[in-house]
Formats: structure tokens, sequence, C-alpha cells
């Protein structure tokens, strides 16, 4: 008995450690809840017959276990299991209207379309090919990064600073979101990898 409860309290605490490591706290949580009241259920429902847990019930014990684990990972999404995926934020990266180019901790100007605000800000001497874009670069978590993001004057088209921003990577580490200012997330601010 003491050991049947060991290996299912080690169960759970793999799973909430997993999906702490994968950053999915909030779906991971339902799984624990799941899985918690699923183990309360076991050791309510199992017959204890004067200190002897039956073979009977040890086998009631792991199947039910076994199916509220599967069962929440399953519903809960807590591991990645594409082992393929590059999550690295080094690289280049193309928003439409603008591709950067990501190294280390900084990222720069690779290209500037034409008919672009960007475009507008080149043709006016603010900015080169080769500028930096993005600065200080660092990983807070995992798919996540804090950074600043050069910005510009919407009315005049000239530099107006660094904006202190964050990026979030989607699990499929192609796409990112960078967000800016008063943490609103400007649908102009996603970009897809190139390469």
């Amino acid at each position: 008995m003491l050991y049947f409860l060991i290996i299912c309290g080690v169960g759970l605490l793999t799973q909430i450690a997993v999906c702490y490591i994968y950053d999915n706290i909030k779906p991971c949580a339902i799984l624990f809840l799941k899985n918690s009241l699923g183990f309360i259920f076991l050791l309510y429902g199992g017959k204890i017959n004067e200190g002897v847990f039956g073979m009977k019930n040890m086998v009631k014990f792991l199947g039910i276990i076994t199916i509220v684990v599967i069962i929440g990972f399953l519903t809960t999404s807590c591991l990645t299991f594409d082992t393929n995926v590059n999550t690295s934020l080094d690289g280049v990266w193309s928003r439409g209207d603008i591709i950067i180019t990501i190294s280390g901790n900084s990222g720069v100007f690779t290209q500037i379309n034409p008919n672009t605000n960007w475009h507008r800000v080149q043709s006016n001497g603010e900015i080169r090919i080769g500028d930096l874009k993005f600065r200080n670069i660092n990983q807070t978590g995992h798919l996540r990064w804090s950074m600043q993001d050069l910005s510009f004057n919407h009315n005049v088209f000239t530099i107006a600073g660094w904006e202190n921003a964050t990026i979030s990577m989607d699990r499929n580490g192609n796409t990112i979101r960078v967000i800016t200012g008063g943490g609103v997330s400007n649908p102009d601010n996603v970009y897809t990898r190139v390469r």
C-alpha cells in the first residue's frame, strides 16, 4: 500500500514538473486537479480489508489511475511531442513591411519594403539596413523574451526611441509576437520565420 501511494504521488509530481518546465501551468492545473480527484476517488473506492490491499483492488487502482493520467495529458496538451520544432529566436523574421535578422541579443533590419512607414523613416535618413531594430534581448521563460524595440514617430517618420517590449513565440516555433508599451499585442507586430 505504501509503495503504491509513493508511486502515485511521484507520478503526480512528475506531471507538475513537466508542465512547469514547458511553462504551461494553467492547463496543467486542470491536469493536476483531475489526477488528484482521481487519486482521492481511488483511495476512497479501494477496499482495504484488515490493512491488506487486495490484488483485485490494486488492479483497479492502477487501471483507473492510468486512465486518469492518459486523459489528463491528452486533454491539457502539456507536452510538445514534436521534437523537430526550432524554438531558437535566432533567425530571419518577416512581418510584411520589414524583415529582421535576430542573432544573440539583438535584431537588425535586413529588408525594408517600399511604400511602408519604415521605408519613409529610411528615406528621411533615420535608419539603414543593418541598424538595430531589437536590442537587449534576454530570455525570461520558455518561448518568452524581454527586449527593447525601436519605434518611430508616426507624424513625421523620425525615430522616437526605444520601447520596452516582450516577445512570445508560438509552440510551432514559426511565429513571434512583439508586445510593446502598455502590453497590447498589435496585430502588425506578428513576425513569421523566414529561416
